[in-house]
């Protein structure tokens, strides 16, 4: 890839409105939910309470996904981030007088958190799904690698700064920020131009009668084309090439995600007694990672296709994940002096190339949804997606805490390898087509 390519993409005033705009709506979103988890754990001392604030929230996602992703294909995408972040700020405001006037209760919080979850629901769809109406084909990788990049970022730092703030000075100014961070997010995707898409080689004839709109279906919704709509989602999935990444993904999701918020600090503080700092240092390291992914992304993108690197990716974690496991059980056995310098040095390690190789296959996931799922069909499968990932996320989770919580302290480390080798055994049944370049009108690999 030349730089001239990346160049081209900082001058796309959409690139500028688009990144900017998620990621200030996200942000807003972590720093909150970590706020009001405080706040319940504060006001309850109870580790259920707490953890429910978090569970709540895949609720909504299970039971709407699938309808969200209909009703995003049918209706203007850009109008949906829109209202979605607009809504969502008045909701902050509400909230924010709420805490100010009123002794705000647990069952306030829980509605909260279940309200935003709904509106994530079409959000997420939409936003994911909107990129080939904003930029040319050529730049759809490097649009999801600077987007990923920049959400990523947003979702490792968010937390922490939510955390802060509201050890400081409480759970209001981190409601207003949220608030605000909505207000931002809804003036960037006011200030998107959306694409025609008359020029774009892999439109067909139904898709090219379009103009200036991010849809090209009927906003008449009735129950027969909506069951027509729902069901066409699902069928996305026969598709081999669709299905067995989307079922990658989630072996990641369940076996690997939780390595970094559940698996890792747990063995710091609880099992190597590194200082509770040695958490931050972990997690920071992780957003380095993230940053770096894009470099790996040009890297990557001049000697394969979407589909090798997609595949390539998702082996690397395999190598680090197994030298990580080998790691942890060298540092139990061997009785090292200083263990816990040298946990968090291995944990950093670990964090900052898992993020790396995990965010850059991302990207090209993203990259290669875009291009093989008709542009019509994007927010349906958008949303089957991210129904998957909600069901396999919290199975994870409880996964890694009843292990954890059982002692098998060493298995836990060996559940990550697994996933990295299912994930990437997954992907071996995804077909290799004959367009050999990334380029070319679906980005398939050549055989």
């Amino acid at each position: 890839m030349k730089l001239n390519e990346w160049s081209e993409l900082f001058k796309n005033r959409n690139a500028k409105y688009y990144a900017v705009g998620q990621a200030s709506s996200q942000f807003g979103s972590f720093m909150t939910k970590t706020a009001l988890s405080l706040y319940v754990l504060h006001e309850t001392n109870s580790a259920t309470q707490f953890s429910g604030v978090l569970a709540i929230a895949f609720l909504p996602q299970i039971l709407l996904y699938p309808f969200s992703g209909v009703l995003v294909d049918r209706i203007d995408r850009k109008k949906l981030l829109i209202i979605c972040d607009f809504t969502r700020a008045a909701f902050q405001i509400l909230l924010c007088l709420s805490f100010a006037f009123s002794n705000v209760g647990i069952f306030l919080v829980y509605f909260y958190i279940f309200f935003m979850s709904v509106c994530d629901t079409f959000f997420n769809p939409a936003s994911n799904s909107i990129v080939p109406f904003l930029f040319e084909k050529r730049l759809f990788d490097l649009a999801n690698a600077f987007t990923s990049w920049i959400l990523s970022s947003a979702s490792f730092v968010a937390p922490a700064l939510g955390a802060a703030i509201f050890g400081w000075a409480g759970v209001i100014p981190v409601v207003l920020l949220d608030a605000l961070s909505f207000i931002v997010g809804g003036y960037c995707s006011l200030k998107l131009q959306m694409s025609s898409g008359k020029n774009d080689e892999l439109l067909n004839k139904s898709e090219n009668n379009f103009e200036n709109k991010s849809n090209n279906q009927s906003t008449n919704i009735s129950a027969s084309n909506f069951k027509s709509d729902f069901m066409s989602g699902f069928a996305l999935l026969k598709r081999k090439e669709l299905l067995f990444p989307t079922l990658g993904i989630a072996a990641s999701r369940c076996f690997i995600d939780p390595v970094y918020s559940i698996c890792m600090p747990f063995l710091l503080i609880s099992y190597f007694h590194a200082p509770d700092i040695s958490v931050g240092i972990t997690q920071s390291s992780a957003v380095v990672g993230v940053l770096l992914a894009p470099f790996l992304v040009t890297l990557l993108r001049k000697k394969r296709g979407l589909i090798a690197n997609l595949k390539f990716s998702r082996a690397l974690k395999i190598v680090i994940f197994a030298a990580f496991a080998f790691a942890v059980v060298a540092l139990k056995n061997f009785g090292f002096s200083n263990v816990g310098i040298l946990a968090t040095v291995v944990f950093c390690f670990t964090s900052l190339l898992g993020a790396m190789v995990n965010s850059t296959g991302f990207a090209f996931f993203n990259t290669f949804v875009q291009s093989a799922v008709e542009r019509h069909m994007l927010g349906r499968f958008s949303a089957i997606r991210s129904l998957v990932y909600a069901i396999v996320t919290p199975l994870g989770i409880a996964l890694y805490g009843a292990v954890l919580d059982s002692r098998f302290l060493i298995v836990s480390v060996f559940i990550c390898v697994f996933g990295a080798i299912l994930e990437t055994f997954l992907l071996k049944f995804v077909p290799y087509f004959e367009n050999p370049s990334i380029n070319t009108p679906l980005g398939y690999d050549h055989v």
